[in-house]
């Protein structure tokens, strides 16, 4: 939901702008957001901002997000932004929300077409790509997924399920699961340890922490 407010005076009056969407661009995530009409030279926007639950936070309250950080924001042109409230870089804790508020400028002249905002964070994301996943239990190796690239948080944790029948039979046990550094297992549901039972689909959740710096390479999980 955005809220757009402004002065609804001569001072304030320019040419007739219609904003047909706002595109609103952060950490290569892309939201587009519904758009307005107005002859405010000067208008303001407010962006409800919130580091709300991910999927693996909302199975376990234990395991935490990291802080989001806007260090930077940028307007497409023609407009151009005037104002920031709160001040740069706004920092935004673990399940804590704030509000952006954008001063903008229009432009002089009439104008019909969408609104691009990009919040930027400096030294926030890390480039994962992921040649395989490979999930082993002792003499036998599956891959589960292979070129894989993304753009994450650093430190973000993410879900992996996996069939476990792509690996064991069943009625087999499993004692741990580990998995290769630079990656870090913070849950995994069922709890080890555990047997797979007869069923026609055991799917194992691991929560998989991200590494806090760019990796190229694969993913080994280890299944004891």
């Amino acid at each position: 939901m955005v809220s757009i407010f402004g002065k609804d005076s001569e001072n304030n009056k320019g040419a007739k702008i219609s904003i047909t969407s706002i595109e609103l661009n952060y950490m290569g995530y892309a939201h587009r957001l519904d758009g307005f009409e107005t002859e405010q030279e000067v208008f303001e926007i407010r962006l409800p901002f919130k580091n709300k639950e991910s999927v693996a936070s909302s199975f376990d309250k234990d395991i935490k997000k990291p802080d989001m950080r806007v260090d930077e924001i940028r307007v497409g042109k023609p407009f151009e932004l005037v104002g920031v409230t709160p001040s740069l870089p706004i920092v935004v804790h673990y399940k804590e929300s704030t509000e952006i508020k954008l001063k903008i400028k229009a432009p002089k002249i009439s104008y019909s077409g969408p609104l691009l905002i990009s919040l930027i964070s400096n030294d926030y994301m890390a480039h994962i790509s992921i040649s395989e996943i490979v999930a082993k239990k002792g003499s036998k190796s599956v891959v589960l997924d292979s070129s894989i690239h993304m753009y994450v948080p650093k430190g973000e944790i993410i879900k992996q399920d996996i069939q476990a029948y792509k690996l064991m039979e069943p009625d087999e046990k499993v004692s741990k699961i580990t998995i290769e550094k630079p990656f870090q297992i913070v849950k995994t549901n069922p709890s080890a340890p555990f047997k797979v039972e007869k069923k026609n689909s055991y799917v194992i959740s691991l929560y998989i922490k991200m590494p806090e710096f760019d990796y190229a390479g694969p993913m080994e999980i280890i299944f004891e």
